[in-house]
């Protein structure tokens, strides 16, 4: 069974209100627009509401029915609990966000840990370097999600030439190999299911990757 896991990209944005009072008067109301993003940043239309409550004292409100499809109007600034449920079943929150005047940037990420049963590692990349490179002992490598907050680091074994990582899900990632501190390689790969292999070639030159099975690369 394949994962898939979700992130919430809430983007709120302040609009004067069709009941402001006066001219010149402080907004105190917004439009709010979701984006759902899997975790290969893919957009999602299946997705629906099923909370935007604020439980601020003497406040409490549920606003789920301003919403049409992932649009609302008239949002009051302040702080709001969502929940969505899609078509698959999947349900995504609770999350929080705070709507104010100004221009806001929402992620809200929801990571399903689940996926396939493997005993090894999920995902192993295999390193090679040419003969005029040398790494240290200190090298290792980090698979960053590109969608999500979620990471993970693997030092590169000295014999076998390559990483191991035991609690990747699929998704999009960046894979950083560095020694010590610095940088020596950033590659971006799609991991679509477990028990993945994929080589990452290092040169003087600059490096590649290149699949060997359940991973895509995206050089």
């Amino acid at each position: 069974m394949k994962t898939i896991s979700f992130l919430l990209v809430a983007l709120a944005f302040a609009t004067l209100s069709a009941h402001s009072v006066a001219k010149g008067s402080r907004s105190t109301s917004a439009t709010v627009s979701l984006s759902i993003l899997d975790s290969f940043g893919k957009q999602r239309q299946d997705c629906h509401v099923i909370e935007f409550s604020s439980s601020y004292p003497y406040h409490k409100a549920e606003l789920k029915a301003r919403f049409s499809g992932y649009t609302a109007t008239e949002i009051p600034f302040g702080w709001y609990r969502i929940r969505l449920r899609c078509d698959d079943l999947q349900h995504l929150g609770p999350e929080y966000v705070y709507v104010e005047r100004n221009q806001e940037f929402f992620v809200v990420s929801q990571w399903r840990h689940f996926g396939d049963y493997v005993t090894g590692p999920r995902l192993a990349v295999n390193l090679e370097t040419a003969p005029d490179v040398q790494l240290s002992k200190q090298a290792w490598i980090r698979a960053v999600g590109i969608y999500t907050k979620e990471s993970e680091v693997s030092k590169i074994d000295p014999a076998s030439h390559s990483a191991s990582f035991y609690d990747i899900v699929p998704g999009r990632y960046l894979l950083l190999l560095l020694d010590g501190e610095q940088i020596v390689c950033s590659k971006p790969v799609d991991f679509l299911e477990s028990d993945a292999k994929l080589s990452l070639s290092i040169s003087t030159e600059g490096c590649a990757t290149s699949a060997i099975s359940g991973v895509k690369a995206l050089n």
